[in-house]
């Protein structure tokens, strides 16, 4: 009996916690899981439902040797936010239907703006890394640009440019 009441007050301190926890927001670039790989919520509408956002925008980009990416190559944020970029290459198939391996860098990154590799998913022909863009709270409104670096099963492809706009 004394290990049932210990269960409930547990149960009961943990439920006040969670009522007293800020509100959780929801934004634009949030990640999505969908069959296919990750997706912006503004990008996934649920049938019946209203968006509201408008969609987050994606530029593709043509390499050599039929590769292909996706990427986020301009947010909008606020200082002291975080922010994703789906970086999504594909390539040919060949007999291995093996994924492409993609490594990502950034060059050129200022001072106040962090960006970390967040989750990956691969499949045949396809892969992708989210790029996980913590924006300083200090950091003053302005434009900053920064390269992400593109290599796929070891051949570097270039870079892309990506730009902040960090608002008042």
């Amino acid at each position: 009996m004394k290990k049932l009441v210990l269960v409930l007050v547990s149960i009961l301190i943990l439920a006040a916690a969670c009522q007293t926890a800020a509100p959780v927001t929801e934004a634009p670039d949030d990640l999505i899981a969908c069959p296919g790989g990750w997706a912006y919520r503004a990008n996934v509408i649920e049938s019946g439902e209203p968006n509201p956002w408008p969609p987050v925008d994606i530029s593709a980009v043509a390499f050599d040797d039929n590769v292909s990416v996706n990427y986020r190559s301009h947010i909008e944020t606020a200082a002291g936010e975080t922010r994703n970029n789906i970086v999504s290459v594909g390539v040919p198939l060949t007999t291995s239907y093996e994924p492409p391996v993609i490594n990502l860098y950034t060059t050129n990154t200022t001072a106040g703006i962090e960006i970390t590799q967040g989750d990956a998913y691969s499949r045949p022909g396809f892969s992708e890394q989210v790029l996980v863009v913590n924006i300083s709270r200090s950091i003053k409104p302005g434009e900053y640009t920064f390269q992400i670096g593109i290599a796929v099963n070891g051949k570097d492809y270039g870079q892309l440019p990506c730009t902040i706009n960090v608002s008042k």
